[in-house]
C-alpha cells in the first residue's frame, strides 16, 4: 500500500480550503440611495448619487413605466441621470455590478424642502 506524499496531502488540503470558501455566504449588493433629485426644467429631473465603481445604474419613473440606464464607464463611483417625470411621480434607482442586481430604492419626484410647496404627501 502506498502512502500519500506530502505534496498530495498539501494539494488536497488546498482544494478543500478553496472549495469551502466558495460556500461562504456573500452579502447582497446594497441599493444606491439617490442623494439629489432636482427638477432642471419643467418635466425634466436629474437624479444623482453614489454607486459602486463601474456599476450600471437604472433610474426608473415607476409612474410612467420608463427608465434610463447608465454605466459608470469612468469608474467615478457616482451617477447623474436625466429623466422625464411630473411632480409627484414615483421613481426608483438600482444598480448592477458583476451580474448582481441590487434591490430598488424608491423615491418621489418632489421639490426640496424650502422650495415651493408640493402636494406629494
Amino acid at each position: 500500500m502506498r502512502r500519500p506524499s506530502l505534496l498530495h496531502l498539501a494539494l488536497g488540503f488546498a482544494l478543500a480550503l478553496a472549495s469551502s470558501s466558495c460556500l461562504s455566504p456573500t452579502l447582497p449588493l446594497p441599493p444606491p440611495e439617490p442623494e439629489s433629485i432636482l427638477e432642471t426644467r419643467t418635466g425634466v429631473w436629474i437624479v444623482s448619487g453614489s454607486c459602486h465603481k463601474g456599476a450600471t445604474i437604472t433610474v426608473t419613473n415607476t409612474s410612467k413605466h420608463r427608465g434610463v440606464v447608465v454605466e459608470d464607464f469612468t469608474e467615478a463611483g457616482n451617477y447623474a441621470i436625466e429623466i422625464e417625470a411630473d411632480l409627484c411621480d414615483t421613481g426608483s434607482v438600482s444598480e448592477k455590478l458583476h451580474g448582481e442586481i441590487s434591490d430598488e430604492t424608491p423615491f418621489v419626484f418632489d421639490k426640496p424642502n424650502g422650495m415651493s410647496s408640493s402636494s406629494c404627501h
